[in-house]
C-alpha cells in the first residue's frame, strides 16, 4: 500500500544508511509545504517530507530535507513502547497508531 499523509514509518536515515528512522509523513508528492523562513516549497516526485511528532526537539526532514520513497522500509501498525513525562503510558501500548 502507497504511503498516505498522517502514516508513521520507517525509513533509511539519508545521513547515516545504516540507522533506521521513525516519523510521521507530513507531506507527499506535489504537496506544497511551508519551510521556516515562510517560503513555500513543492515536494519533489519520488519524495516525502516527515516530521517527529515531539515538533520541538525533532531530527526531521526540518533538518536532513525530503525522504526519498525508495528509503521507506515499513509502515508502523501497532504501538510497541510509549513513554512520557510521567513514565510508561500502558493505555498506548498495543493501539493502531492514529485510531
Amino acid at each position: 500500500m502507497a504511503p498516505q499523509k498522517g502514516d508513521i514509518i520507517i525509513f533509511v536515515f539519508i545521513d547515516d544508511r545504516s540507522k533506521r528512522y521513525m516519523k510521521r509523513i507530513e507531506a507527499l508528492p506535489g504537496d506544497a509545504i511551508t519551510l521556516a523562513d515562510g517560503t513555500r516549497q513543492m515536494v519533489p516526485h519520488g519524495s516525502i517530507y516527515v516530521l517527529g511528532d515531539n515538533r520541538e526537539n525533532s531530527n526531521d526532514s526540518r533538518k536532513f530535507g525530503f525522504v526519498p520513497l525508495s528509503d521507506v522500509i515499513a509502515k508502523v501498525r501497532q504501538i510497541y513502547y510509549s513513554s512520557g513525562e510521567d513514565g510508561i503510558r500502558w493505555n498506548r501500548i498495543g493501539k493502531t497508531p492514529g485510531v
